[in-house]
């Protein structure tokens, strides 16, 4: 709402919709890579608290996956067109997931309702093991996302 600098005939605060920079909100860090590049996303809103939250990879039918998390992103070229988006720097890898039938690996993430965790910024990716593929011969990237983390 914008209050009225001058008193005079209306009304003296007027509504105004907007966006500010503040709230959940899940950003693209980049493309990943492969022929076809695996995929990364969200799977709900990055809200404390969420404990239904999760990230969705989609990859070959029955596809060894890794995914990774850090608290800061990164922009690494690890083969032509292949960009890392997580740091070094804290990576954690999250586990070794398998693809269904369909090619899809669902790893739950709850959030806690923590208030702590407010405005805290993560940073993933995944990679789909392939042999041949463009990483070291041995992996294919997916996309880089970001989930910054507020309460509801």
């Amino acid at each position: 709402a914008i209050d009225e600098a001058r008193p005079g005939p209306g009304a003296l605060t007027v509504p105004v919709p907007s966006l500010v920079p503040g709230g959940a909100i899940t950003t693209a860090l980049g493309p990943g890579c492969g022929s076809p590049a695996p995929a990364l996303a969200a799977n709900g809103a990055p809200t404390l608290p969420n404990p239904a939250f999760a990230l969705d990879l989609t990859a070959a039918p029955s596809a060894s996956l890794l995914l990774f998390v850090a608290p800061t992103g990164a922009s690494v070229a690890l083969a032509p067109g292949c960009l890392q988006h997580v740091a070094n720097q804290g990576l954690v890898t999250l586990g070794f997931l398998v693809a269904d039938g369909s090619g899809t690996a669902t790893t739950p993430f709850p959030l806690p309702a923590n208030l702590a965790l407010e405005g805290l910024t993560l940073h993933w990716q995944g990679a789909e093991f392939v042999t041949g593929g463009p990483v070291f011969a041995n992996f294919a990237l997916t996309n880089g996302i970001a989930t910054r983390l507020a309460c509801r």
